[in-house]
């Protein structure tokens, strides 16, 4: 390690390798960088810093969490302490319902916190929706740097909602959606047809494990990503396809993983799962459900989240071409045609 340090002095690994490749040296490196701190296992993160003099973490609080502590409240905290003989000092105490995740820790602990405000991903239609329901309402809406705007064919729309009707005779299981596994297959093959979109990378999200295994049983293209919401944070696609599953509007128990019922631990744990949901897409998004919008129950993010597709799917910007100054027709021809 020592040799090689003296050769690499930039290191790039897993918190788990950390742990089994570096020595247990304090200040082994200056600094330590964690990227997706909010969801890092505490048990590789602290080690992590110990071998470094300096620690920076990059990380949303508001997508999701680190399993490990995502449950703990203050009194499970108070008690671990006291069982260990914890001084006060040395003490987690969140400020809310609970400590979040590592980050939440620094914070307490005193570390300096930049907000960085500027989104790169995605135009404004697909960022909007974790936007308007997440970062404005904590004071850090996001500005979208990226303005590259591919519609859909001839619809005008980056956002769109396919709603399809379930054959019963053919459905086995309330855990899988055959019918929108078959329109998720039509729509690759459209994709793939169309010489402006058959180069762009897609990715197939649901948030239910059975028919993710069932969408991967179909679709044997390795070069798209079939995943639930938990594999997909830190990544991301020029085009999503969601499959939400559900046919019986009144199904109640499958809308848990959606809603944050069972408390404001677990609401605040399902907020972060769909802001991670619905913020992976590049250049176009493509919702995949059984039931329209009005069937869903109030209350669930995936009917907030259609409302918000019908309502900002089609781009609207305006270029005012009398300001524009042209040095030929030519080239005013050219921007009228990109323009439209």
């Amino acid at each position: 390690f020592n040799a090689m340090s003296a050769v690499i002095p930039i290191w790039m690994m897993s918190l788990d390798d950390v742990s089994r490749i570096v020595p247990l040296k304090k200040n082994a490196f200056d600094y330590v960088i964690i990227d997706e701190a909010s969801q890092c296992n505490f048990a590789y993160a602290f080690p992590a810093m110990f071998r470094a003099r300096h620690t920076i973490f990059f990380g949303d609080t508001l997508q999701m969490r680190d399993d490990n502590i995502m449950f703990k409240s203050n009194d499970q905290l108070n008690a671990i302490a006291k069982k260990h003989r914890i001084p006060e000092v040395y003490q987690i105490k969140a400020e809310e319902d609970t400590v979040k995740s590592v980050m939440d820790i620094a914070h307490l602990n005193g570390f300096m916190t930049t907000t960085l405000k500027y989104h790169y991903r995605s135009p404004k239609e697909l960022i909007g929706f974790s936007n308007e329901a997440f970062y404005e309402p904590m004071g850090r809406k996001l500005e979208a740097i990226n303005d590259n705007i591919v519609p859909y064919k001839n619809t005008g729309r980056v956002l769109l909602t396919h709603i399809v009707s379930p054959n019963e005779s053919e459905e086995t299981s309330d855990k899988t959606n055959i019918a929108e596994v078959r329109k998720i297959q039509q729509l690759i093959e459209e994709i793939r047809n169309d010489p402006v979109l058959k180069d762009k990378s897609i990715a197939v999200l649901t948030f239910f494990n059975e028919q993710a295994e069932l969408i991967r049983k179909v679709i044997t293209n390795e070069d798209i990503k079939v995943s639930i919401i938990d594999g997909i944070q830190g990544d991301e696609r020029d085009i999503v396809i969601y499959s939400f599953v559900i046919k019986d509007p009144s199904d109640k128990k499958r809308y848990t993983a959606l809603t944050g019922e069972g408390g404001e631990i677990r609401k605040d744990i399902a907020a972060g799962r769909v802001n991670v949901a619905f913020s992976r897409a590049r250049l176009q998004v493509h919702a995949v459900t059984s039931l329209p919008p009005e069937l869903w129950p109030d209350g669930i993010w995936i009917k907030k989240y259609l409302e918000y597709i019908e309502k900002n799917g089609v781009v609207s910007r305006r270029h005012n071409k009398d300001k524009q100054h042209f040095d030929s027709d030519f080239e005013e021809q050219v921007y009228s045609y990109l323009a439209k």
